[in-house]
């Protein structure tokens, strides 16, 4: 089902790239860096880099921390693990976010996933970036973006064909 604008980014119009490479959280076992954000008139496509370490973990841990996060196919619930991405937004904003697309690995002692999430419309302002993944030690934590200056980036963007 294609819910237009709201789930997934134009399909023929050429986003302009806006780099961050900031971490949104640091800790023990987890990583997670938003390393750029692609601008469309309709919304933007954050991508988030997703790094995890067994370190001191008992394997029986590690093995349900990777179990959780493989990817479903589309006609199954999603995963079981407790990471967590939100928005925060001013008051009357009313965006979703939507994973699009991602790739993913492991090991027996590391996890990477890079990560596509679809945010539309996009906040007028000020907006949070949160993450939080208490199973692997890490607390709700946001990168702050500018939504104003993702829209004026977006002016940019072109369709492929006039």
């Amino acid at each position: 089902m294609n819910t237009g604008i709201w789930s997934e980014p134009p399909r023929h119009v050429l986003g302009v790239p806006v780099a961050v490479q900031r971490f949104v959280a640091r800790g023990e076992h987890a990583v997670v860096v938003v390393r750029s954000v692609e601008a469309y008139p309709t919304g933007c496509l954050v991508d988030v880099l997703v790094l995890a370490r067994r370190g001191s973990l008992p394997s029986e841990v590690w093995a349900r921390v990777v179990r959780d996060l493989a990817p479903l196919p589309p006609d199954r619930l999603p995963p079981r693990t407790d990471l967590r991405f939100g928005i925060e937004a001013g008051e009357g904003y009313r965006g979703r976010a939507f994973e699009t697309a991602g790739s993913s690995g492991s090991s027996d002692d590391s996890y990477d996933s890079e990560q596509r999430l679809w945010l539309s419309p996009l906040p007028p302002g000020p907006f949070a970036f949160t993450v939080e993944w208490p199973g692997l030690g890490l607390e709700r934590t946001a990168l702050e973006l500018d939504g104003a200056a993702l829209a004026r980036a977006a002016e940019g963007s072109e369709p492929y064909w006039p």
